[in-house]
This record gives C-alpha cells, structure tokens and sequence, in this order.
C-alpha cells in the first residue's frame, strides 16, 4: 500500500511539473489601474484571459513581458479600444517568445484611443495600415524591430 501511495504521490508531482510548464508558455501581463496599483497575471492564453473580470476602464498600462502575442490578442484590443479609454501605455518587451505583426484597419478602427501615450513593442515587423490612426496623445514609440509600418 505503502509503495502505491508512493507511486501515486510521484505521478502526481509530475502531473503538476508538466501543467506548471504549459501554463509557462502563456502570456505574462502586468496591468497597472488608475491610482497606481498593479496586477500581474500569468500563464494566460490571450489577452482576453487576462481582462477577465477586470473594469477596462480603470486601466491605464498594459505590459506583457512572456508568452507569444498573436494576432486574436491584437483583435482584442481594438475590440475593446472603446473601453480601454484612459490607457496609456501599452508594452510588449523583448522577453516574449513572438509578436505577431499589427493587421490592417480601417481609419476609424484602430487598435488604441486617443489617450495612449507610449507605444513600445519589441520583436513586431509589421504595423497594419492606419493601425494607429488618431493616437494622438502619443509622445513616444519604440518598435525596434519593425520593418514596414502601413503599405
């Protein structure tokens, strides 16, 4: 009985080492609200996994600093740009695994309000036509890897 309990005990530490790995692979965000304060989710799928259950419009700084940022994650944003209203700085840092590049839009259908200030993603190449388009709060813009912004 003994040696089944073993067993047992040793099938399920590496069940939660294996899990513990996926969930590694997911998306790490850090959001920072109105007054200051942060939160910090892990191993999230998207960035819609992040949001869950979270007031929009409290956010103002979006950081992913693991994962790979897809293009759903992009189509969340500017599903819910309207929402995001006092958002101001949006970074993906150079510790993710991929960015996927920022897909066309129309020139009222951005990605991002007026509000945002600063813009910093490490490893995108690609910015989408009028991806952009009436961010005028902006200040300052980091996309170091990028190599082709609009056509």
């Amino acid at each position: 009985m003994r040696n089944l309990l073993s067993r047992l005990l040793v099938v399920a530490l590496l069940l939660v080492a294996c899990s513990g790995a996926v969930w590694g692979d997911g998306l790490k965000v850090t959001i920072t609200k109105k007054g200051g304060g942060t939160e910090t989710k892990e191993g999230q799928a998207s960035l819609q996994e992040a949001f869950n259950r979270l007031a929009l419009k409290e956010v103002v700084g979006i950081k992913v600093s693991a994962g790979n940022f897809t293009e759903a994650d992009w189509k969340w944003l500017k599903a819910n740009r309207n929402s995001l209203t006092g958002l101001k700085k949006f970074e993906v840092t150079d510790a993710v695994g991929s960015v996927a590049d920022i897909p066309d839009t129309n020139g009222d259908d951005q990605y991002f309000g007026a509000a945002l200030e600063e813009l910093h993603v490490a490893k995108l190449k690609r910015v989408g036509n009028t991806a952009i388009y009436n961010c005028t709060g902006l200040t300052s813009v980091s996309l170091p890897a990028a190599t082709k912004i609009g056509d």
